[in-house]
């Protein structure tokens, strides 16, 4: 989401310097929330400094790669720890 506003609020710029302020804006927020992923880094700087068929998504950037990225891997454990012989359930809770 950094990424993408980011790069929508900033039209002129140079990229390296959208770049650099979206992973900025974005490690800074997963340091607030205490969630910090490298990848979600790399997504901002994708989202700022990628190919242009990226820039042509805009927000649907969100729901496109990454969404249907979650869908899958999530989709995956639910699977696998269904399947597997453990004693552990997953998902424990959904919120």
């Amino acid at each position: 989401f950094i990424g993408v506003s980011v790069h929508l609020l900033m039209p002129g710029q140079p990229t390296w310097i959208a770049a650099i302020i979206a992973v900025s804006l974005s490690i800074m927020a997963m340091g607030l929330t205490d969630t910090m992923h490298p990848p979600a880094g790399a997504m901002a700087f994708i989202a700022t400094s990628g190919p242009p068929s990226i820039d042509d998504l805009g927000y649907r950037y969100l729901l496109d790669p990454i969404g249907s990225g979650l869908v899958i891997m999530v989709g995956v454990c639910i699977l696998m720890h269904r399947i597997a012989p453990l004693q552990k359930r997953y998902p424990k809770h959904w919120w």
